[in-house]
């Protein structure tokens, strides 16, 4: 089982990370430790989190990564898809709303 990053998770790993550096180089390390925790978490056990019924899109799922959430879908193989980090004041279910239909979760 693996975890990865979709492009759009990329890009918001990198928007969170810069915000955060603008104001301590420490912290925004620190928070790139916590989402490599996370998704060797997600990698290692991709089910542990439920799958959040309420979100506009089926089959998601969220492990935190203060101060972020990732959101991830686990495949059929069990691999697990980060398809985006949200900062945990951003309003998740319109973030999810927006995803491109190539990133809708798959059957």
């Amino acid at each position: 089982m693996s975890a990865y990053l979709s492009r759009a998770a990329e890009i918001d790993l990198e928007r969170i990370f810069e915000q955060i550096n603008e104001k301590s180089t420490q912290n925004a390390v620190e928070f790139l430790d916590r989402v490599d925790a996370a998704l060797a978490v997600i990698a290692a056990n991709p089910r542990l989190a439920r799958e959040r019924d309420e979100l506009p899109v089926g089959a998601l799922r969220i492990v935190r990564a203060t101060p972020a959430m990732m959101i991830y879908r686990v495949l059929t193989n069990d691999d697990a898809e980060v398809v985006r980090i949200a900062h945990e004041h951003q309003d998740i279910p319109a973030l999810i709303a927006k995803l491109s239909s190539d990133e809708t979760p798959r059957a």
